[in-house]
């Protein structure tokens, strides 16, 4: 091909071009090389998945007589959100940042969410280092949870519960609905294909038994006000109106003592797999070799060209 009369080149020069330079072979095995060491030292990333539905009752019901009698239900603390309310309710519960830190805190797993911080060896939690300390008084933010809280069981330079939770939910948890079913889809990813399925299942029955207890509390707080305005009141419409609220919430309160999966219904359960999530060795080699190799041939492409308009 004469590259004065033409200023395209065809794909086969381009290919035997770029060949042929040692240097564009150098850096495709050089970068093979930094992805297959990378592939074997990189720390294994094991991700387990939990498909859940919502259970939320249908409280038409309730709604329609809390609405009726606005001032009782209100004094009463009475929830008359609808079941399409409360799944968001529940959804929100589960990402909220109170319920992630108490079942952190509960499966006391902080020290394998934040374990750079954590001295194994020592035993102890690890002094912030100087730009830790830094970064720290120049945003005027506390250095560890023992200095908010003079509780002696807080351990020395133990950091705050919303590290744990920034690092929880930024590196380990993926929480993702699909909007036409509703399902939602749960992720964890730990160094371990046992842990995470163990943190995952912990999840889920921790926040049906943190919406059970929270449901119970304040359904018998109701009925206990409700029962007061009862002996407190002649009304036969207003007695019976209670009657049907007081049901309704000793409703509640029964099916916090049977149902084990109160809000979140397993739909899916995550599976024993020992095939890391990361690093994937194929995938990252394969990958490697093609984008090497686009870059080479597109130096290689650049160069031709800068050297026929030299030409010219």
């Amino acid at each position: 091909m004469n590259l004065s009369s033409s200023p395209f080149l065809s794909i086969t020069d381009l290919a035997k071009k770029t060949i042929s330079r040692k240097v564009n072979i150098f850096f495709v095995l050089s970068a093979l090389l930094v992805s297959i060491i990378y592939s074997a030292t990189a720390e294994r990333e094991y991700t387990s998945n939990i498909t859940l539905s919502i259970v939320a009752e249908d409280s038409d019901t309730i709604s329609r007589l809390a609405n009726q009698f606005s001032g009782i239900a209100s004094l009463a603390g009475l929830d008359i959100q609808s079941s399409s309310d409360k799944s968001k309710v529940y959804l929100a519960i589960l990402e909220s940042r109170t319920f992630i830190i108490d079942y952190i805190n509960t499966l006391n797993i902080k020290r394998e969410i934040l374990s750079e911080s954590w001295d194994e060896t020592a035993n102890q939690w690890k002094e912030p280092s100087f730009i830790e300390k830094l970064i720290n008084e120049i945003a005027d933010q506390p250095q560890s949870k023992s200095e908010t809280q003079t509780d002696q069981s807080v351990a020395p330079n133990e950091p705050l519960d919303i590290k744990a939770y920034e690092e929880f939910t930024s590196s380990h948890l993926s929480i993702i609905q699909d909007r036409e079913t509703g399902f939602i889809n749960v992720r964890i990813k730990t160094s371990s294909p046992q842990k995470s399925m163990d943190w995952l299942v912990a999840l889920v029955n921790h926040c049906n038994d943190y919406i059970r207890n929270k449901d119970k509390i304040e359904a018998e707080k109701s009925i206990n006000y409700l029962k007061y305005e009862l002996e407190n009141t002649n009304s036969v419409e207003m007695r019976q109106a209670i009657f049907n609220l007081i049901e309704a919430q000793t409703k509640t309160v029964m099916l916090t003592n049977v149902r084990k999966e109160y809000a979140y219904k397993i739909l899916d359960y995550p599976v024993y797999d020992n095939d890391p999530s990361h690093p994937k060795p194929i995938f990252m080699i394969f990958f490697t070799i093609l984008s090497a190799t686009a870059i080479s041939a597109l130096l290689t492409l650049l160069s031709v060209y800068k050297d026929t308009y030299k030409q010219h």
